[in-house]
């Protein structure tokens, strides 16, 4: 059996289930939507009787049948299920997301409440996640084409960002632009050698995907901006690699990440550098 399409919606999300929807649909997968109502211990001790988390038990079915009928009118005949649990959103998501072949997710820019119930889901699960995460910005365009951006920041030994990025382009037919940024005050001696490194590494990467353009982009400046401006230039998605460093949290292990999901104008996905093919 095809490997699913999870997709983690807090409340109506269509941008959110418009993107799983394309990607389970382009990738011929199932898709799994997932609504969980739990709330972080710690949280729920703070509410009386459990009022607010019974309150939010009966509101996660209507949640699920809102993206049913979304489903329903986006790709009738999808092979689609649907998962209403009382566990915590990070727990549902790390069970379900087992095996996964991605998991999306809408921005953690949500109204104060859910961020007080539902703690940054997006970052924690692009850090921990087993498979690629995209997070999709609640008013970004969902794009059916455009051209995909892969950001490398010289650490070319990591193969699953390039990888996903190369397969991508290929089932949706884009051009693929690999960005490099260089800081302003970066060595030029360094900055040359991680271009020939790039350049060298792509050069393998096309030989076996030899149906994939890819426009090469050296730029200087800042890498966060730089990133940032590559999301509001029509890419229809942007390809970062997973920070490298699994035991600390994610904003102290690259805050160019973190930053990148909070200011995004268009998708983004988050690739471990253990990913090994769709």
């Amino acid at each position: 059996m095809s490997r699913p399409v999870v997709v983690g919606v807090a409340e109506k999300q269509p941008n959110v289930l418009t993107f799983a929807v394309q990607e389970a649909r382009t990738t011929q997968s199932p898709l799994r939507v997932v609504h969980a109502t739990g709330i972080h211990p710690p949280t729920a001790g703070s509410f009386a009787g459990g009022l607010v988390v019974e309150e939010l038990r009966q509101a996660g079915r209507p949640v699920l049948d809102d993206a049913e009928h979304l489903i329903h009118d986006e790709a009738p005949g999808l092979d689609a299920n649907f998962v209403l649990t009382s566990e915590t959103p990070v727990r549902a998501l790390e069970h379900t997301s087992s095996g996964a072949r991605l998991l999306v997710l809408g921005s953690d820019e949500v109204p104060w409440f859910d961020g007080l119930a539902h703690r940054r889901i997006s970052g924690h699960m692009a850090l921990h996640a087993e498979c690629p995460v995209v997070v999709v910005p609640s008013d970004s365009p969902t794009r059916t084409t455009g051209d995909l951006v892969l950001t490398l920041d010289g650490d070319t030994a990591a193969e699953g960002p390039i990888r996903y990025a190369f397969e991508q382009a290929e089932v949706r037919d884009a051009v693929l632009h690999v960005l490099h940024v260089t800081p302003a005050d970066a060595p030029t001696h360094e900055a040359d050698q991680i271009k020939t490194n790039i350049s060298e590494v792509l050069a393998g990467w096309r030989a076996e995907f030899p149906d994939v353009r890819v426009v090469k982009g050296f730029v200087t400046g800042d890498p966060t901006n730089a990133i940032v401006q590559a999301t509001q230039n029509a890419a229809a998605l942007v390809i970062v690699g997973r920070p490298h460093e699994h035991d600390l949290p994610f904003p102290e292990t690259r805050p160019l990440a973190t930053e990148v999901l909070r200011r995004a104008n268009c998708p983004v996905a988050i690739v471990p550098p253990t990913y090994a093919g769709g």
